[in-house]
């Protein structure tokens, strides 16, 4: 067996890339590494969802769970149960959680 990462693609996941973005939808957590050269139009998660991407997260972005940013935001729309934030630029019209 190689000693290479797995790449799966989970039952349950809807993702539609066009040219300009991606639109994911997925029940469970999301671990975000990189956009594809293309930007986030949304990005829903029934859990955690991490980010750690090395451009800005955009679009619109809602999670049942906990949302962890390592970068940078720049979405129309951000909510989440709980956001967890450290010292990034934030360029957002509405930033909710409950």
């Amino acid at each position: 067996m190689s000693n290479r990462p797995t790449f799966t693609l989970p039952d349950g996941l809807h993702l539609d890339v066009t040219d300009d973005t991606i639109d994911l939808r997925f029940d469970g957590d999301v671990h975000l590494a990189t956009t594809l050269g293309r930007r986030f139009g949304t990005v829903e998660g029934g859990g955690d969802l991490t980010v750690a991407l090395d451009t800005a997260l955009g679009g619109t972005v809602k999670v049942g769970g906990v949302l962890t940013v390592a970068g940078d935001i720049d979405a129309e729309h951000v909510h989440a149960r709980e956001i967890v934030l450290g010292r990034q630029n934030i360029k957002c019209k509405a930033l909710s959680a409950d």
